[in-house]
């Protein structure tokens, strides 16, 4: 006698469910996954930005002569700092280094961008005096060098005691989608190499 015993209809009923709970309990956790891994790029991507920037600045700061900063300056420009080396100024001037052996003075400017919400860097050399006005105003943020982004507000760069520079500004960026926005609140502090 043959068995024809078979699987009822509520039995395959039953086991579709199950099944389809299953998949559905292993996509929601495939998803979770995946946002999570794609927050954590985003975040790293950010912070590895924000280290360049950091050893950038650091870099630039203590090799420098002479600093200027928004408010030891009077001019009315998106200018955060501008550093000198090999160079020295006066009251209204920069200077070339007037050692023989040296060809020219190395400058670095930063600036804000405040409808792009970005900090930019750019630099050149000078082998003649200029009004530190004039010079200033002549600094071009429009080919300057993206070096950080995604700033919610303009920077603050101040010194107190003329031997250090606080720098502080937050980085937020909403990627509108349903990862968690980036939120880092960055605040500084580098040893000056020269003289504001």
């Amino acid at each position: 006698m043959i068995n024809k015993k078979g699987f009822t209809l509520m039995e395959m009923l039953v086991a579709i469910f199950i099944g389809g709970m299953v998949t559905v309990a292993l996509v929601t956790v495939w998803k979770s996954a995946s946002m999570q891994t794609i927050q954590g790029q985003r975040q790293s991507i950010v912070r590895n930005n924000l280290s360049f920037f950091i050893r950038q600045i650091e870099r630039d700061i203590t090799k420098t002569d002479v600093l200027l900063y928004p408010t030891s300056v009077t001019v009315s420009s998106p200018i955060l700092l501008v550093g000198i080396a090999n160079g020295y100024k006066d009251s209204t001037k920069f200077y070339p280094s007037s050692n023989p052996f040296i060809t020219g003075s190395n400058y670095y400017y930063y600036c804000y961008d405040d409808d792009a919400m970005k900090i930019l860097r750019g630099e050149g050399m000078f082998s003649e005096s200029f009004e530190i006005e004039d010079f200033i105003n002549g600094l071009d943020c429009d080919s300057a060098t993206v070096i950080m982004d995604n700033l919610k507000e303009s920077p603050t760069v101040a010194t107190s005691d003329n031997q250090a520079l606080h720098i502080e500004f937050d980085i937020y960026k909403d990627f509108e989608d349903r990862t968690t926005p980036i939120s880092i609140n960055f605040n500084k502090t580098v040893t000056i190499g020269g003289t504001i």
